[in-house]
């Protein structure tokens, strides 16, 4: 009799193990890195339509997906040591009040004239490292050489050209690694053209 009483509970636990079980398999074996919805931005497979930017002053050029903003202004005197050139942002990229990347992604590229007391970029470098305490590495953007500069997330990449230094920076935001794609792409098309430095 008394087994009789529990055969209902037995059943019922088999019953939810079994369900349990079949939903289990069904999450655990669906199709990975597949998300639904319009939110998705676009990744670099996906965007068609590429702009490319040239600094005849400077002689450097990069390529940029044309549904980011992009601003450029070059120095219209010879009274500055460091400009910033172009500011590169995501879609839906915000700033807080005082000019700090709140969300999305940017690049960033400015130019500073070479101090004559740097004999060289190593120089520079050496400097830097002293001074800020950054953390600092030989890298390069395609056929670009030069160092990167790393603190927290903020990521710098400096290079010389003649009379400047180039400095590239990058920062996408935890939430906003869904630029990295576009991001590595829009470095890697970096490009400088030596300056004439006898000008």
């Amino acid at each position: 009799m008394r087994k009789k009483r529990f055969l209902p509970v037995i059943i019922s636990v088999l019953v939810i193990l079994v369900a349990v079980g079949y939903f289990a398999y069904k999450n655990f074996n669906a199709p990975k890195g597949i998300l639904l919805g319009p939110f998705l931005p676009p990744t670099p497979e996906t965007i068609t339509d590429w702009k490319t930017y040239n600094s005849e002053k400077f002689q450097f050029s990069f390529e940029y997906p044309s549904n980011w903003t992009v601003i450029c202004k070059e120095p219209q005197t010879d009274f500055w040591v460091m400009s910033s050139i172009c500011d590169i942002r995501a879609p839906n990229t915000t700033l807080d009040n005082d000019g700090q990347l709140s969300s999305g992604a940017y690049v960033a590229i400015a130019v500073e004239k070479v101090d004559s007391k740097y004999k060289s970029l190593e120089d520079k470098v050496a400097f830097d490292t002293k001074k800020y305490g950054y953390k600092i590495e030989p890298y390069s953007l395609d056929n670009v050489s030069g160092y990167l500069y790393t603190l927290s997330k903020n990521n710098e990449f400096i290079s010389k050209n003649g009379f400047y230094f180039i400095h590239i920076s990058w920062t996408p935001l935890d939430d906003a690694n869904q630029y990295k794609p576009t991001i590595d792409q829009v470095l890697s098309t970096f490009k400088l053209t030596p300056l004439n430095i006898s000008k």
